[in-house]
């Protein structure tokens, strides 16, 4: 999408799922390695689905398109539910930033998020009300994950599931509820924090299922 006009897409393009058609859940598939783009906004009512190769947000000068406000990230809003299934431990999906303006956001099993090359670690940001959903074990690397906000909520909410922090990733939960089902063995950790990693928790509640 350039410029306000849907066009055919191509590589390095910001690209933005307005939530415009009928279907209620649109599955986006995508093929190869990766997916080169400058920038990826999802907004709407509708929810989306995206599955096979990993995205790769890195902008370039020349590929800079105006009015973009989400290069090198991974923007939400609107009340739809984007969810990432795409990628995996060898095509990591590579968003500088993430910032969950409004709605949800889940991860799939086996999805990895890191950076680019720009930034030394990513940042995720959330503002009050927003959540992210864990399906499956999905792991943050390098990776800064604030909630501040008001009312976030963080939802790790079956047996199978679990966020794990790997290389010097941060969770910094303020005013959050965590909510964990207790229905997992031993060694089923809802969040697994790696040996360079960190939890932090201030004035947030774990909500056990």
């Amino acid at each position: 999408r350039k410029s306000g006009d849907a066009k055919k897409m191509v590589m390095l393009d910001a690209v933005w799922f307005d939530g415009r058609g009928a279907e209620e859940h649109k599955i986006v598939t995508l093929y190869g390695d990766s997916i080169d783009v400058s920038g990826i906004k999802v907004s709407g009512d509708k929810d989306y689905t995206f599955t096979g190769t990993a995205f790769n947000m890195h902008a370039q000068d020349s590929n800079r398109l105006k009015d973009v406000d989400y290069e090198n990230t991974l923007l939400k809003e609107g009340r739809g539910k984007p969810t990432l299934a795409n990628g995996n431990a060898t095509y990591n999906n590579i968003a500088d930033y993430i910032k969950l303006n409004e709605g949800t956001l889940a991860l799939g099993d086996g999805v990895v998020i890191t950076h680019g090359a720009t930034v030394s670690a990513g940042t995720m940001t959330a503002e009050s009300g927003t959540a992210l959903e864990i399906l499956g074990q999905s792991t943050f690397n390098n990776y800064n994950i604030n909630f501040n906000g008001d009312d976030n909520k963080l939802s790790i909410a079956r047996e199978a599931q679990g966020l794990n922090l790997s290389g010097t990733s941060s969770l910094n939960l303020s005013n959050a509820m965590v909510q964990v089902d207790l229905n997992r063995t031993m060694d089923q950790a809802a969040i697994t924090v790696g040996e360079h990693a960190s939890l932090y928790l201030d004035q947030s509640s774990l909500r056990l299922i």
